[in-house]
């Protein structure tokens, strides 16, 4: 019985060595240019890009984990995953309510169940310039009062006491879980 070939280790790394060794010299024939200055680099552009990187990598980690983190200026939708599925959900709208914040949130349901029932651990507070929360967090338990039809959008309120609208930097919603769904009969 013949043994298999199998490449040798050493072999494919003096190739591949070999390959990109030429990776920094310019094309034969190609012209550059001595002592041409680099683009400027631009340390505020660079931090916001950074700045944005790192908040995409947070949400999309506390999506995946059932956390919404929801700036009120940021009207874009973030997905939030439940036991029955994976929701939508955004700020609407922030007003002030007594000495906080009344926040609506946009909720949606793309799947085709109706969600009834709906509780959620809410948390909320200030933020540093950076855009960490800092300080107190205050947090409470909400109740989805409408059931959630599948396939469409839902609002909740939300009253959220001691930080008012000009100073609240975030509101993370958690935990989301519905009491009962319901399901069309089969024909």
């Amino acid at each position: 019985m013949a043994k298999a070939a199998r490449p040798c280790g050493w072999a494919v790394l003096v190739l591949s060595a070999a390959a990109l060794a030429g990776c920094g010299a310019a094309a034969p024939g190609a012209k550059t240019t001595a002592g041409a200055a680099a683009p400027a680099f631009n340390a505020a552009e660079f931090g916001k890009l950074a700045a944005r990187v790192s908040d995409l990598e947070r949400q999309r980690a506390q999506a995946d984990q059932g956390v919404a983190f929801l700036k009120p200026s940021d009207p874009s939708f973030h997905r939030i995953s439940t036991g029955m599925g994976v929701l939508a959900l955004s700020v609407a709208d922030v007003s002030a309510y007594a000495n906080g914040s009344r926040v609506l949130l946009n909720l949606g349901n793309p799947m085709s169940a109706v969600l009834q029932g709906g509780t959620a651990r809410v948390e909320w507070g200030r933020v540093d310039p950076s855009g960490d929360p800092t300080g107190q967090v205050f947090s409470q338990e909400a109740t989805f009062a409408a059931d959630l039809p599948g396939g469409s959008w839902g609002k909740v309120e939300l009253n959220l006491a001691d930080v008012p609208p000009n100073e609240l930097g975030y509101v993370r919603v958690a935990d989301v879980r519905f009491k009962s769904i319901s399901l069309r009969a089969a024909n």
